[in-house]
């Protein structure tokens, strides 16, 4: 094979790579900010719950209610406990680096307590999901 033909060769690799590189579209880059945690719950007077929540990286929790407290297990985990009137919907939200990855966070239910005695209760029924908030 001479030089020529294998510059030609070369040349062609070369204008067919930037071809298939051209359509593609770039990564879009992450979007950092807060993802609701929320209860689903078959009581109507639970007092207080431990969860964690687990995924990727995890920056911080938030949470309405003012008796919040918060451990961090890892980067990637975080148990809370929440003490109130809790019902149905957004207990708590997490600070990610990408709400788009939502679905790759998990809540799990440890303990849940009664709102008038704080006695135990099974956690059957319980579902914690982690969710993008919606956009306005």
């Amino acid at each position: 094979m001479t030089a020529r033909r294998v510059a030609a060769m070369l040349a062609g690799l070369t204008l067919a790579g930037g071809l298939v590189t051209c359509g593609s579209e770039p990564a879009a880059p992450p979007t950092p900010g807060w993802v609701n945690v929320r209860l689903t719950t078959p009581n109507l007077d639970d007092g207080g719950i431990l969860f964690t929540v687990t995924g990727a990286q995890i920056d911080s929790v938030r949470s309405t209610f003012p008796n919040t407290f918060l451990r961090r297990e890892s980067a990637s985990s975080m148990r809370v406990v929440i003490v109130g009137n809790l019902v149905a919907g957004t207990v708590a939200q997490v600070l990610v680096p990408d709400v788009r990855q939502a679905a790759t966070y998990a809540g799990t239910v440890v303990e849940v307590a009664v709102r008038s005695t704080f006695a135990q209760r099974p956690t059957a029924g319980y579902v914690l999901t982690v969710e993008q908030p919606p956009t306005p």
